[in-house]
């Protein structure tokens, strides 16, 4: 690296090296954690866009439905607490209260299918939840 910069002599690069080359372990083990929570990242953002796209059309609560299910498959209901509270934060809002309530038989219907997926997922797995 030393000789890419142009330099005589090595100042710091080659310690760096060293040292970079000695985590490459432990950044790599932590990587591959963090690959396993990219599903439930992805599901998750997926859970909040379709929350969005409900307020203007309600059956989008089913797909908010399917990407908590799926969020859960992943590790644990993390889509579906955010699901309760974007509709509790809703609830409290005047505006979006009335929109709510336009739709809530697909909101009741998607909340029910959610609970019921990861229920059926819980017993019939090893996920602790």
């Amino acid at each position: 690296m030393a000789g890419f910069a142009g330099r005589a002599k090595p100042t710091v690069a080659g310690p760096a090296q060293r040292g970079s080359a000695g985590l490459v372990s432990i950044v790599s083990t932590q990587a591959t954690r963090g690959l396993l929570d990219i599903g439930l990242a992805f599901f998750t953002t997926m859970a909040i866009v379709f929350a969005q796209l409900a307020r203007r059309w309600p059956p989008w609560w089913l797909a908010v439905a399917a990407a908590c299910w799926l969020g859960s498959l992943q590790k644990l209901p993390l889509p579906f607490f955010v699901c309760v509270i974007i509709v509790l934060v809703r609830l409290m809002s005047r505006d979006d209260r009335a929109g709510l309530r336009t739709g809530r038989n697909w909101l009741i219907a998607s909340m029910i299918l959610a609970i019921a997926a990861i229920v059926d997922l819980a017993a019939h797995s090893n996920h602790k939840i």
